[in-house]
């Protein structure tokens, strides 16, 4: 029997919301977390991360920290991925259960929109590139198509393939 945490991952200052609701299991490392969002986020693992406490503090040595260790002190934390676009994951516990069947973990159960793309300038440059190609106005949107795709949809969430990502983290 294990404990697994349910939590919740939102994209710091993205409006509507980008979000994940997902199961892990509490002791798993944060360096497992961070595939974990790697995948739920179609990041793809270029740069550097961090995680924070629930003061904003980096967490010391978080390759060696497990979820229970840091949510034992407090219910939420930070997640940090590229310090330069600075995409931010506000991490909340949303309840903790004791796991009586075996269960598969790491498990999204829900969500809302695409995640932005890697390279897209952050939050604000990913909102005004929407914003943008909302117009559907192709006169020097190119680059911005190039990049997205013109058939791009930021309300897309894709539960089933975000799973499927997820089970190549999944131990047997």
């Amino acid at each position: 029997m294990s404990i697994v945490y349910e939590l919740s991952g939102t994209l710091k200052g993205s409006k509507p919301k980008i979000y994940r609701v997902f199961k892990v299991k509490a002791t798993m490392p944060l360096q497992i977390l961070h595939e974990v969002m790697q995948a739920m986020f179609y990041w793809e693992n270029f740069h550097r991360h961090l995680f924070k406490d629930s003061n904003g503090v980096i967490i010391q040595n978080a390759d060696c920290k497990t979820l229970h260790e840091i949510l034992s002190e407090c219910n939420n934390f930070t997640y940090i991925y590229d310090l330069g676009n600075a995409w931010t994951v506000e991490i909340e516990l949303l309840k903790a259960y004791e796991d009586v069947f075996f269960v598969d973990c790491p498990l999204c159960l829900g969500g809302a929109r695409k995640s932005p793309p890697e390279e897209s300038g952050g939050i604000v440059g990913y909102q005004m590139a929407i914003k943008m190609l909302s117009k559907k106005d192709t006169r020097g949107n190119d680059l911005l198509y190039g990049w997205y795709g013109e058939n791009y949809n930021p309300e897309e969430f894709n539960l089933e393939e975000i799973n499927k990502r997820l089970s190549y983290l999944r131990c047997p």
